[in-house]
């Protein structure tokens, strides 16, 4: 009985070394995103405009204009949950923040995704020169693939 005993608690101070031993996720690697993006389309100027709340929050906001009528506003965010990245939009039209979960990060791309929301679905960044991001969001819409695709320049 004692051997048993003696095999729990040596499992269970490992598993606790290793449990102990996993990486805290912060958003270290998203620093680059912080300031004031634009980009333009069309007629219309986008803005995404980022800051710092935390190690674990960042708070943002996406700004679509034409001349000097806003057409679209939504708030986002980087936050970490249970030790998971999360992009999240709050957009008109929809009830509650939609959550789009960090689902790979290589080298200067990173990507989002949400199998629930109805478009997009996978929204991915991907920094190209300090001065320079390139978003893509993409899914179905209505049932047909769909992909649009934006290019910001760092104002600040």
């Amino acid at each position: 009985m004692k051997t048993h005993h003696t095999s729990f608690t040596l499992f269970l101070l490992i598993f606790l070394s290793l449990a102990s031993c996993q990486k805290e996720k912060n958003l270290n690697e998203f620093k680059f995103l912080l300031g004031k993006w634009e980009g333009k389309r069309d007629e219309m100027i986008l803005q995404e405009l980022w800051k710092k709340e935390n190690d674990s929050l960042f708070s943002g906001k996406g700004i679509v204009f034409s001349g000097k009528d806003t057409l679209f506003n939504e708030k986002l965010k980087l936050e970490i949950r249970s030790n998971e990245i999360f992009y999240v939009a709050t957009v008109p039209n929809h009830t509650a923040p939609i959550s789009f979960k960090l689902i790979s990060s290589q080298n200067v791309q990173w990507t989002f995704e949400n199998k629930e929301q109805d478009f997009p679905q996978t929204i991915i960044y991907r920094f190209v020169q300090p001065d320079s991001l390139y978003s893509i969001i993409e899914g179905n819409d209505k049932g047909k693939p769909s992909k649009e695709e934006f290019h910001f320049k760092k104002i600040n």
